[in-house]
């Protein structure tokens, strides 16, 4: 039941963008610093939405690596930790007193 909810908000999602797509075919111009040049709405729409979406998924990637790195580390660091530990037990106890 929960695949055909997915389902029809896709068709309706795609449905929509398509709507909105074809409704917005203006050219507009694009002015930054070095140059400029004109490109139709839709276009620069669908082309700066998968920019920002490969830009933060990029940033997103970065942060997940670093994020595993610092875990290979802490379980490197843990390891050495537990075989310490475990010569430590191994030790037998003597008594100076």
């Amino acid at each position: 039941m929960r695949q055909l909810i997915y389902i029809i908000l896709f068709i309706a999602m795609l449905l929509a963008s398509a709507l909105f797509f074809s409704q917005n075919d203006s050219l507009v111009k694009v002015d930054y610093i070095l140059s400029e040049f004109t490109w139709p709405l839709n276009w620069l729409m669908i082309f700066l939405f998968v920019f920002g979406f490969l830009l933060g998924s990029f940033s997103m990637l970065m942060g997940l690596i670093s994020a595993k790195l610092q875990l290979a580390k802490s379980k490197r660091i843990l390891q050495l930790k537990d075989k310490e530990i475990k010569n430590l037990r191994d030790l037998p106890i003597r008594d100076e007193y």
